[in-house]
């Protein structure tokens, strides 16, 4: 869901320095037919994790591309592991999408197991969108820049108990969030209690996707809750806001995409 402009703003990516964690694959004329990179967090806290992307154009797919690819990224990925320190428990992870039953097969052969699924889900905005009242005392606000630090704060908090995360330095946070192209702050909620941002709705619209695939659709990026103020419905309240934006804002559609929060890989 990223766009040119993100793929050009992340290029330099602090988990991942071109020079040495990736790979390019091109024809005698020069065009890009294969690459394969590397990410992984300098300063893990408890396990050094290192994820690696493939990708091949598809007119230049069955001719052992795929295989060149995986192993240099599993390659490249186990050489990053191999230079953290000793007590860190390392795991090498790749995505793939379980339609794609061909690269299934591929990275199984490559002995890897799934470990974790992950749902992208999509409502049409023509339903009717339930109330969602917030509980008393707290309010909703629409983000503006003096809550950035705030939000990222509330952010790593949220999320620090989430599966494999990793916290987000203010420079990754610029990067990575703020200055994504698709990010829509107009469109991104905070429930405020007092001062304290309790939960968030981090929302984006990506109109270039839009317009190739002939829709009008925006996307709840993240949405979390801080575990202080957990269990009270605040983002279901969160959510229904949200669509509600969403509707005002003349789009039909509304989706969420798990993921691993960061890089721009939402």
């Amino acid at each position: 869901m990223g766009t040119l402009e993100d793929m050009q703003t992340q290029f330099e990516d602090p988990w991942s320095d071109p020079a040495t964690c990736s790979l390019g694959a091109f024809t005698s004329e020069g065009q890009a037919v294969a690459m394969a990179r590397t990410f992984m967090n300098p300063n893990p806290e408890t396990e050094a994790r290192c994820y690696f992307d493939v990708e091949v154009y598809p007119a230049h797919r069955g001719h052992g591309l795929e295989d060149f690819v995986l192993d240099w990224g599993e390659a490249n990925g186990r050489q990053r592991l191999r230079a953290m320190p000793a007590h860190l428990p390392r795991q090498l992870m790749h995505g793939v999408d379980d339609k794609m039953v061909e690269e299934v097969a591929r990275v199984e052969r490559h002995d890897f197991t799934p470990n974790r699924y992950f749902y992208r889900m999509r409502r049409d905005l023509s339903q009717p969108i339930p109330e969602g009242p917030l509980p008393e005392g707290l309010a909703l606000r629409v983000y503006t820049p003096d809550l950035s630090e705030p939000f990222r704060v509330a952010f790593d908090e949220a999320f620090r108990d989430h599966w494999n995360y990793e916290p987000i330095t203010p420079d990754e946070w610029e990067m990575f969030f703020l200055k994504r192209a698709s990010f829509r702050p107009d469109l991104s909620l905070v429930v405020m209690d007092g001062d304290e941002i309790a939960a968030f709705s981090f929302n984006t619209v990506n109109p270039e996707e839009n317009a190739r695939n002939g829709i009008k659709e925006g996307w709840v990026g993240e949405l979390g809750t801080r575990r202080p103020w957990r269990k009270r419905g605040l983002a279901s309240a969160l959510l229904c806001a949200t669509m509600r934006v969403f509707q005002a804002e003349g789009l039909a559609g509304c989706g969420h995409a798990e993921s691993n929060r960061r890089a721009g890989r939402i």
